[in-house]
């Protein structure tokens, strides 16, 4: 017999499910409560979960639940092939305190500024093993808030390499608080026989931008770790993200094609394989799944300055970076209707891109790229000044833009 089932409840696909502020939510699409008010994550009953996602499963197909009508993620299998008793992924967002302050993020505040009430994700994951509910091959996607500032991210990659087969450590990360960066770079680097990934989304390229956005000047200290990070051998994969904002605050060719260059610095100086997330923010235009039964976050496409912005990140990233465009975005996400158009516009747009008319800005930062010259445009001279790297005999020092960035030099 075949059911509808969420490719997300089936331990035989996807198999994820999502712990956040104090609620196990059955997926990352839609606002569906599985089991909420936890005090303690790590004593949770893994039947009490089992039995909430069957209770849903069963809804769905009976037509008793409406919460998942036209989601992207519902498909038809054989129910003797949906195994609902275990999952392959673990989303953990267990607090909400951040050590910054972006100004799209849709918590309060109030919450980033919260005293942290978990300190520990490890005996959460041992849990889930005691009860035998994590798969072999378990993936732990970790956020937060700032998940940094967690006391035993360590402990808990060297337990995952122990205790499972080929499993996954990911972290969602701002990457500004350089003592745990390192300290997570001191053991990942010497851990074999699991994946190791981290994700950061940047949004912008220059200085001013960043605390525009952030509140922060943490700006340099963030490209500091990432290249440490890159050229450690600590990260499998590193993932950059640019959240298109709505404001049209970071749709500027500065901050653009400084993000670029950023993302060219890294993954020339990088042992992981490097992606780079197109993104967008949501502004006003999220839509609360439950109420309204979409089967996407929003239904409104990123305006015409979003996806010019967009094309310039996808023609340089595809044609001349040692890199490669992931589209993992909450908005910008081949997992909705509106997302795939706008994949698909973004995609068309950078193609077409090299052949449209060029601002006489747009020629200059081209230039150290393609050498894009337009009729009474001439290339930009001394191209070779923008970019450069010297070795000195303590540091590293990258000139980007005409900004000189001072790195500490490892070993």
């Amino acid at each position: 017999m075949t059911k509808k089932i969420c490719t997300w409840f089936d331990a035989n696909q996807v198999g994820a499910i999502r712990f956040e502020h104090n609620t196990v939510w059955a997926c990352c699409y839609r606002s569906i409560p599985l089991i909420s008010n936890i005090m303690d994550f790590s004593k949770i009953s893994v039947s009490e979960i089992i039995q909430k996602r069957n209770e849903l499963y069963e809804g769905i197909n009976n037509q008793t639940r409406h919460e998942c009508d036209g989601c992207q993620n519902l498909c038809m299998k054989n129910e003797a092939e949906i195994n609902l008793n275990k999952i392959n992924s673990l989303i953990l967002l267990p607090f909400t305190t951040c050590n910054l302050r972006c100004k799209y993020c849709y918590l309060s505040k109030e919450q980033l500024g919260s005293k942290m009430q978990v300190h520990k994700v490890l005996p959460i994951i041992e849990n889930l093993k005691k009860q035998n509910f994590v798969t072999d091959n378990f993936e732990l996607c970790l956020g937060g808030g700032e998940p940094l500032l967690l006391d035993d991210l360590p402990e808990t990659a060297q337990y995952m390499q122990k205790n499972f087969v080929n499993p996954t450590f990911k972290i969602m990360s701002n990457f500004t608080i350089s003592s745990k960066v390192n300290e997570l770079i001191n053991t990942l680097k010497d851990l074999k026989g699991i994946c190791r990934k981290t994700y950061t989304s940047i949004d912008c390229g220059t200085p001013e931008s960043y605390k525009k956005i952030r509140g922060s000047n943490l700006f340099y200290t963030l490209i500091d770790n990432l290249y440490n990070a890159a050229s450690s051998g600590a990260f499998d994969i590193i993932e950059l993200k640019y959240l298109l904002l709505e404001d049209g605050s970071n749709l500027s060719d500065e901050d653009i094609f400084g993000f670029l260059d950023i993302v060219k610095f890294i993954s020339k100086n990088s042992k992981a394989t490097i992606w780079v997330t197109i993104d967008a923010d949501y502004g006003e235009n999220r839509i609360d799944a439950d109420e309204n039964k979409k089967d996407s976050l929003t239904n409104k496409p990123i305006s015409d300055e979003m996806l010019n912005a967009a094309a310039k990140i996808y023609y340089v990233v595809t044609n001349y970076l040692n890199a490669t465009i992931w589209w993992s975005g909450g908005r910008i996400t081949d997992a909705t209707v509106q997302g795939k158009k706008d994949i698909n516009r973004i995609i068309s747009a950078g193609n077409e891109y090299i052949n449209k008319p060029k601002t006489n800005s747009e020629t200059f930062y081209l230039s150290r790229y393609c050498n894009v010259t337009q009729q009474n445009q001439p290339a930009a001279k001394n191209v070779n000044k923008l970019f450069s790297i010297v070795n000195e005999e303590r540091h590293k020092v990258i000139t980007i833009l005409g900004l000189k960035i001072k790195f500490r030099r490892q070993g």
